[in-house]
């Protein structure tokens, strides 16, 4: 994805950070940070999702929406949700399936053999994101 489509994904997964209620999230992470840790833990899932967008598109390139909308927006809601109840983000796993899960309903495949090669391509791409990078402390 190119900058401004990133810069894109990310305000809209703020915007939906808002409508969570942004005060009560940053409120919720507090033990954690402030908000600019806030924002920084939240903003490492922009190229997960932009990531899933990717693959999604070389089985199903067209669009049955707003990707923003539907799957940026609504996974920083479900984020902040998630902050306000536990206190902090949730499980990298558990994210992780959230958001494919996301992203395949968003993009309605009905047809069997490719929806299994939807869900391949996405699964793919949510491993390469989880990863240990080389750098990592193990």
């Amino acid at each position: 994805m190119d900058q401004h489509q990133t810069a894109i994904t990310a305000a809209f997964v703020m915007e939906g950070l808002h409508d969570a209620g942004y005060g009560l999230v940053v409120e919720a992470y507090k033990e954690h940070g402030g908000a600019i840790e806030l924002v920084s833990a939240v903003m490492a899932w922009v190229p997960a999702i932009d990531a899933l967008r990717a693959a999604a598109e070389t089985v199903r390139p067209e669009y049955p929406g707003v990707y923003e909308y539907e799957v940026s927006g609504e996974f920083g809601h479900w984020l902040g949700d998630s902050i306000i109840d536990e206190g902090d983000l949730p499980d990298r796993g558990h994210t992780m399936s959230i958001l494919i899960d996301a992203v395949e309903s968003f993009f309605r495949v009905d047809d069997r053999d490719l929806k299994r090669r939807l869900r391949a391509r996405l699964d793919a791409a949510a491993n390469e994101f989880m990863a240990p990078a080389a750098n990592d402390p193990q």
